[in-house]
């Protein structure tokens, strides 16, 4: 019996949850367990999709699926999130779904004003506020912004900018408004599904960075609208902002996400499919974040971990570079090995 009915819903689920792994393994149970105490009056389907994950989270993923009737969905290698959003959306047969990150945490109702913000205005895609970090410290990560393509003396350029980012809640509630926008994140995420089937499959060439952006600029150029919704409020704590959240076991992942070889192919899509200019200072830019980004985590990897960080700072860059490239081969060693079984010609 679905679990909409057993709860007392009358009707049957309008829209599917569909979670994927961004960067870690150790916010999952969270997150499914603040969507079910925080989802209380809108019925849904869950659906779970991951792969490569460590026994003790696919078996503890694996309980919460029976106890609480979600469908999980493994696979035998880790999956980049927009292969994991592909595969899931075999799996939804709803109006609506919701891709969600499976580090995200959700706050009460968040999910009405998005739906109702998505039939009010005829969106295609809708976005909450997303919370850098704790709830109550509410410093935003991104509420909407603006995103699209310059030509500057005849070169194609990419640029963007999260909305109100690292800005106080309080102190900025009164200039959040509803309305179209540019740039949504990943991590909370309504659309239509009849939307999707007109724009095609999630690109998977964007394997670490600027997935969300490709599918905001995709529904825009195929006449959709994307809404920022400020009435909807999640949070999502990012290792880059607060490093204690990483775990040693969460390392492997991290580090594939935002290893060279997944930032490197990911901008070299970007670069093909946006037609951007090679000079573009985003390519530059962005290199430099997600690399950024990847050096301070190494300090969920202990001893070893912080040796290395004090290496990269101290000491000429080639050395550097190879015992960085060294202590990244070790963490992602078995879950490259489990790509290279099922994944042929991609990173």
């Amino acid at each position: 019996m679905p679990a909409w009915f057993e709860e007392g819903h009358t009707s049957p689920p309008a829209v599917t949850i569909l979670m994927v792994p961004r960067e870690r393994y150790s916010g999952v149970g969270r997150a499914i367990e603040t969507l079910y105490e925080h989802t209380r009056d809108v019925p849904f389907n869950l659906v779970v999709t991951d792969g490569g994950l460590p026994a003790g989270v696919r078996e503890a993923i694996a309980h919460a699926s029976r106890q609480r009737g979600f469908r999980f969905v493994q696979q035998a290698y880790p999956l980049a999130p927009n292969e994991a959003r592909n595969i899931g959306l075999h799996h939804v047969d709803t109006p609506w779904l919701v891709f969600a990150d499976n580090d995200v945490v959700f706050t009460s109702n968040w999910l009405p004003p998005l739906l109702a913000a998505a039939e009010e205005l005829g969106a295609w895609l809708v976005g909450p506020t997303i919370l850098d970090g704790a709830i109550d410290r509410g410093r935003i990560h991104a509420a909407g912004g603006d995103a699209g393509f310059d030509e500057i003396d005849g070169k194609r350029r990419y640029h963007f900018q999260p909305g109100f980012s690292q800005k106080k809640l309080a102190d900025v509630s009164r200039e959040l408004r509803r309305g179209p926008t540019s740039m949504l994140e990943f991590h909370v995420l309504l659309a239509r599904s009849d939307a999707l089937r007109k724009i095609g499959p999630l690109d998977e060439g964007f394997v670490s960075l600027a997935d969300h952006d490709d599918l905001v600029l995709s529904a825009l150029a195929a006449g959709g609208t994307a809404v920022y919704e400020p009435g909807s409020t999640v949070s999502y704590h990012d290792p880059d902002t607060s490093v204690d959240v990483l775990r040693p076991g969460d390392l492997p992942m991290y580090l594939l996400r935002w290893g060279e070889a997944w930032n490197r192919a990911s901008l070299r899509h970007a670069v093909r499919k946006w037609r951007l200019d090679p000079d573009d200072p985003w390519i530059e830019q962005a290199d430099r974040w997600m690399r950024a980004r990847r050096r301070r985590a190494y300090i969920a990897g202990g001893l070893l971990g912080r040796v290395v960080r004090t290496v990269l700072n101290r000491t000429p860059s080639p050395v550097g570079v190879l015992v960085e490239r060294l202590f990244c081969a070790h963490h992602t060693r078995v879950l490259v090995s489990l790509r290279a079984r099922h994944v042929a010609g991609r990173p």
